[in-house]
């Protein structure tokens, strides 16, 4: 059985630890400090504001303090963020759509290809007599008050609109498969969405209700939020999601933010993103994401001393990859439930396949660690999120905390180390 690897070791039962003298030299400090809120730029919206704009209690809701998580977590959750009056207006407005045919079977895809969600369907302003039909979302899409609120965030100052995207769950085991929310320009292939706002209208969920929906702020554990009628999830389109199994119906519609016109976010582009994920291979896959940050004159938060199996923590856009090692037995239970037929059995076998070959070819004690660094309690941290859930098996030592630092002297980076050291330099939006 493997005791050392040749950055650290393992303790008792298998828990790894570094070296700190290995990333004591090789880590930059963090490019900004932990952004502590500030006035929101508002304005530029577009076009006249209504007198009662439908989403005003924003205004009240989306203070500093749910921004601040957003940065730091890459996610935040905004209870109340629509009145009871106003999530009734639209749950009646959706039965309307989905008695009219207005809505179509949602579709999972990998490049061309699609298979259908069960029991999952959705519509958009512009299909059919939906915007006729639902006057009160033709609305919510001209409001800008989400905008402006979120234009003074550090990474946002370019975002410029929004777009609605409706969806009903039939509620007999509907759910959604790990994935992240894609979003490219028509010219080109940057990334144009910089924002994912949902808005749950779940009048009286219960626990067993379902329809959870599962983030996954790597390197911290997962975190299951519940459907709450009025509540709004904002996160990074990168940010790796899924949704539970569903057994009531369930109404939401989100608000997808985009960059002004057809200019792209400075977040890595959608083809780059593809030849990573396709990459089984972890040191090759973040040399693909640290050659795009050349390129695009983005800095690395490392210097060259760092052991490039270890690089890919430190790169934000090396999450979705290591999440889909980490998660691998949850994706295939998810796929498993969410799709029937032929295109189940082929997508099941595809994506075992895919977990497999990243099993084999790198070094067993890396895959170890992306296993077990979202297992590792967090140290205190004004920014660093509360682990509220583990997918996969991790580590529960009781170690003495650590500062989450490296000074002079240390010896050890445990797990907890890591996990902050990790997430002080990896920032959700550049």
């Amino acid at each position: 059985m493997e005791q050392k690897q040749p950055y650290g070791g393992r303790r008792e039962g298998g828990q790894l630890w570094l070296y700190a003298p290995r990333l004591a030299f090789a880590l930059l400090p963090p490019r900004r400090e932990a952004w502590q809120g500030g006035t929101a730029a508002g304005g530029g919206g577009g076009g006249r504001r209504e007198a009662l704009p439908p989403l005003r209690a924003l205004q009240r809701r989306v203070g500093a303090a749910a921004l601040r998580e957003l940065v730091a977590r890459g996610y935040a959750v905004v209870d109340g963020a629509l009145p009871a009056a106003l999530c009734e207006k639209l749950r009646r407005e959706m039965e309307a759509l989905e008695a009219a045919g207005q809505l179509w079977n949602s579709h999972s895809y990998a490049g061309e290809r699609g298979a259908a969600h069960r029991h999952i369907h959705e519509t958009q302003l512009d299909y059919k007599d939906v915007r006729k039909i639902a006057p009160t979302f033709n609305r919510i899409e001209k409001d800008s008050t989400l905008i402006d609120l979120l234009r003074g965030v550090p990474g946002l100052a370019n975002i410029g609109g929004q777009h609605v995207r409706i969806q009903i769950n039939s509620g007999h085991g509907g759910c959604y498969t790990l994935h992240t929310d894609a979003g490219t320009a028509e010219v080109g292939s940057g990334q144009t969405l910089l924002v994912t706002a949902l808005v749950y209208l779940n009048r009286d969920w219960k626990e067993g209700d379902g329809g959870e929906l599962r983030v996954f702020p790597y390197p911290f554990a997962p975190r299951k939020i519940p459907p709450l009628e009025g509540r709004m999830v904002l996160f990074e389109p990168r940010m790796v999601h899924d949704v539970m199994p569903n057994f009531k119906k369930r109404f939401c519609f989100t608000l997808w933010c985009n960059a002004k016109g057809l200019a792209a976010s400075q977040q890595i582009d959608h083809d780059t993103l593809q030849r990573m994920t396709l990459t089984c291979d972890v040191e090759a896959a973040a040399a693909i994401a640290a050659e795009w940050r050349e390129r695009s004159g983005v800095p690395l938060p490392y210097t060259p001393s760092l052991p490039p199996p270890l690089r890919a923590f430190f790169l934000p856009e090396m999450r979705g990859w290591l999440v889909r090692y980490f998660a691998r037995h949850a994706e295939i239970e998810a796929v498993s439930r969410s799709h029937s037929g032929a295109a189940r059995e082929e997508m099941v076998e595809g994506i075992s396949a895919h977990h497999q070959t990243i099993h084999d070819v790198n070094p067993r004690w890396l895959t170890d660690l992306v296993e077990q660094l979202p297992g590792a309690p967090p140290l205190p941290s004004a920014d660093a999120p509360a682990a509220d859930e583990q997918v996969a098996g991790g580590a529960n030592g009781s170690e003495a905390p650590h500062k989450g630092s490296l000074a002079e002297g240390d010896e050890v980076v445990t797990l907890s180390d890591l996990q902050l050291l990790i997430h002080e330099r990896c920032e959700w939006w550049i």
